[in-house]
C-alpha cells in the first residue's frame, strides 16, 4: 500500500519535472538560436538540449554553455543574450535544485505521514481478518485454531486408547 502511493507521489513529480524542464529547455532553445558556441544551439535536438539541461541540474556544466561565449571573435553573442542567459541559468539552478528536491521531499513526507496515522486502522483490519479467517476455518472443519487443536488432538488420542485398551 505504501509503494503504490509513493508510486503516485514519483508519477505526479515527474509531471511537474518534465514541465518544469520542457519549459526551460524551450526557453534556452529560443535565447541561444543561432548563437553559435552555446550548447544550445537550433540544430541541436531536443533530446540532446534536455539532456543537457538534466546534466546541469545535476552541476555537471559550465558557465560558457549559458552565455553563448565561443573560442572565435567574431562570434560573440550580443550582450543583451549574454546577461539574459546568465539570469535564466540562475534562475534555472534555483529553481531546480532547491524548489523541485523541496518539492520531492514533502510529497513523500506528506505521504508517510498519512500513512503513519493509518497504521493502527491497518494493524486492527489486518489483525481482525486473521481471527476471522481462523474462525472460519474452525466451523469448517470442526476443530480449534493452532494452539488448541493440540489439547483436542490428546483427548482423541486418549479415547482411541481407551477403547483399544476395552
Amino acid at each position: 500500500r505504501m509503494i503504490q502511493l509513493m508510486r503516485a507521489d514519483v508519477g505526479r513529480f515527474l509531471c511537474v519535472f518534465f514541465i518544469f524542464m520542457i519549459a526551460f529547455q524551450f526557453a534556452f532553445l529560443v535565447l541561444f538560436s543561432g548563437v553559435r558556441g552555446s550548447v544550445f544551439q537550433t540544430n541541436q535536438n531536443w533530446g540532446d538540449s534536455f539532456l543537457t539541461l538534466f546534466d546541469t541540474m545535476l552541476g555537471n556544466y559550465e558557465s560558457s554553455w549559458f552565455s553563448g561565449e565561443s573560442d572565435e571573435v567574431d562570434d560573440a553573442p550580443a550582450a543583451p543574450i549574454v546577461y539574459m542567459g546568465e539570469a535564466l541559468q540562475l534562475l534555472y539552478l534555483t529553481l531546480a535544485t532547491i524548489l523541485l528536491l523541496n518539492l520531492v521531499i514533502a510529497m513523500m513526507s506528506e505521504t508517510f505521514a498519512r500513512i503513519g496515522d493509518a497504521k493502527e486502522k491497518e494493524y486492527l483490519f489486518t489483525r481482525t481478518d486473521a481471527v476471522m479467517q481462523n474462525w472460519e476455518n474452525t466451523r469448517r472443519y470442526d476443530r480449534p485454531p493452532p494452539p488448541l487443536n493440540l489439547a483436542v488432538a490428546l483427548v482423541h488420542l486418549a479415547g482411541a486408547a481407551l477403547e483399544l485398551a476395552a
